[in-house]
């Protein structure tokens, strides 16, 4: 075991020296930092406000007249649900944390597999319980003056206190949970047999349509919200209760602490017990196919590197081909054609987003119009004001997770190709912007397609449509942009520090490049200026943004050496 602790020690400092020693990065990163501890720590005037007079008493009437058992119960479920709802995406994805020297150092020696999967499901829920931290570390302000002001409204401050910290105490378990669920799921249905293969893709479906379905169904009742029982009532819904078994059992279990409930607080903290230890058992059974399937992994990786590093194309189409991913015929409509000048970039990007991401493209795409069309169904006359705005933020929402995804697996594939792209007769900054420009039009053309079907099926909204098929395209490309110079900064894809400093400056850069452009529109749309006014204010702020966000990253593309 001492051997598993020192490997990843040494495997987590390594990263942290390799991403700080080059200077750029490292200047990126204390920016961050610096801007992340001013907020924490030294907040400005109007993060500093706390509730007047007048809203204390409106707080008072308010908690007055509602049931704050119910809420906090509402609370705790919706927290947990939202925490699981990420925690279960990647359930049945291979632990590809393994890598090739593993198998050749690791692999042979006489430590057991079963030691081995422990070690790494203990690692992987300490990962898991940090993660939090970061969101709790920025919010942990407001968070507390929300808190404490509520505790001074409420006759029972010491419930909301208690709650609070058994929640925090509860999340040992769940996190605990999900990572046993996580494996026990991973290795039952990543074996090399054709019936994990096929429970892989039924489950995978499965998934995929329960969660499209929860995402879409409290959407669709948000627009019919008119007080506080309706929102407590949905996080109610027997079915959502069960689709999120580990929120629920996490609220029961709070509850029970929290009211002195021993039935409910058994059956809260069992049921959550009970899942690990059945996760654990089933995980400790698979343990013998961990190896085989990190091994396959490990070298699938290596090869399908190799060839992308090599720029051999053919080698790359011919091996997916004979996993059966690419049949004849897909791509002939395509490569047929003929691009000159900047717009080969745009075609490249074309065909190899047919050729490796196209399944992400077409997912989130129905991810999009599913969660912002159905809400409008039920949009009535007197609700279509706020169903427009609703709207305008899923389809943000949308936008978001298609560029995101899109674009970091496309700059590093953009990276890999630096050596061939670099020579070409264009300018650093045409080479970017053409890249950033491709990663955030299936995003854009999602959203024009969501604008138009919005403005059919419900005309009274077609302002905020129109406004949307403005700015979706602008926030695409800040989103993209921005994810660029993030990658160009953290380039190496292997470390898992710097994918973890990557992910902690993107989610930064995103935050801060899009507030001007969001607080734009929200402000003159508070001025009861028209959203399509508001929304080309806020198209040319981001347009401003982006264009810095793209001449630092032509910079940066322009010093990038693969060899570093």
């Amino acid at each position: 075991m001492r051997a598993l602790v020192f490997l990843t020690v040494r495997t987590f400092v390594n990263g942290v020296k390799r991403a700080v020693m080059n200077p750029r990065r490292l200047i990126a990163l204390l920016f961050a930092s610096f801007w992340i501890v001013r907020l924490v720590f030294f907040p400005s005037r109007g993060e500093r406000r706390v509730f007047n007079p007048a809203a204390f008493e409106r707080a008072n009437e308010f908690l007055a007249s509602v049931d704050i058992a119910r809420i906090l119960d509402a609370l705790i479920f919706a927290g947990f649900a939202f925490v699981t709802f990420f925690l279960a995406l990647g359930s049945l994805s291979t632990r590809n944390s393994f890598r090739p020297a593993d198998v050749d150092v690791l692999f042979p020696t006489p430590v057991e597999p079963k030691l081995v999967l422990i070690f790494r499901i203990l690692r992987d829920y300490l990962l898991t319980l940090m993660a939090p931290l970061f969101f709790i570390f920025i919010g942990f302000r407001p968070a507390s003056m929300g808190v404490k002001s509520l505790q001074n409204a409420a006759q029972n401050p010491d419930a909301i206190a208690q709650t609070m910290r058994f929640a925090i105490g509860t999340w040992l378990l769940v996190a605990f949970s999900w990572v046993c669920i996580n494996y026990a799921a991973s290795l039952f249905v990543n074996r090399s047999d054709l019936a994990s293969t096929r429970n892989r893709r039924i489950l995978g479906w499965g998934m995929g349509l329960i969660l499209i379905g929860v995402c879409g169904f409290v959407a669709w009742q948000a627009t019919r919200f008119s007080s506080w029982q309706d929102w407590v009532g949905v996080t109610e819904n027997p079915a959502l209760r069960v689709v999120f078994f580990s929120a629920t059992l996490a609220m029961w279990a709070v509850h029970g602490l929290v009211n002195g409930d021993l039935t409910t607080m058994l059956l809260g903290l069992g049921g959550l017990i009970a899942i690990i230890l059945a996760c654990i058992k089933i995980a400790m059974s698979q343990a013998g196919w961990m190896y085989d399937q990190a091994a396959a992994k490990g070298f699938d990786s290596v090869d399908t590197r190799r060839l992308q590093q090599s720029g051999d194309t053919i080698g790359i189409v011919t091996a997916q081909a004979r996993q059966g991913k690419i049949k004849a015929g897909r791509l002939a409509w395509i490569s047929r054609r003929n691009a000159l000048g900047a717009r080969a970039l745009l075609w490249k990007e074309a065909l190899i987003t047919l050729r490796s991401t196209w399944f992400v493209v077409v997912l989130f795409a129905l991810i999009t119009v599913f969660i912002t069309i159905l809400p409008l169904i039920g949009a009535f006359d007197e609700g279509q004001f706020l169903a427009g705005y609703i709207f305008l933020f899923l389809q943000s929402l949308g936008v978001f997770m298609s560029a995101s995804a899109l674009s970091q697996a496309g700059f590093i594939e953009m990276l890999r190709r630096v050596d061939v792209q670099k020579p070409l007769p264009f300018s650093f900054a045409t080479t970017i912007l053409y890249e950033v420009m491709a990663k955030a039009f299936p995003a854009s053309i999602t959203a024009w397609f969501c604008s138009l079907l919005a403005t059919v099926l419900v005309p009274g909204i077609w302002q905020q449509a129109l406004a949307s098929a403005i700015v979706m395209p602008f926030l695409a490309v800040l989103i993209c942009s921005v994810t660029c110079l993030t990658t160009l900064l953290f380039p190496d894809f292997d470390d898992p520090s710097q994918r973890g400093f990557r992910g902690l400056m993107n989610f930064v850069g995103i935050v801060v490049c899009c507030a001007p452009g969001v607080l734009a529109f929200v402000g003159l749309s508070a001025l009861n200026l028209s959203p399509i006014l508001s929304g080309m204010v806020s198209a040319g702020i981001m347009t401003g943004v982006a264009a810095l966000v793209a001449s630092l990253s032509g910079n940066q593309y322009a010093q990038f050496n693969p060899n570093e």
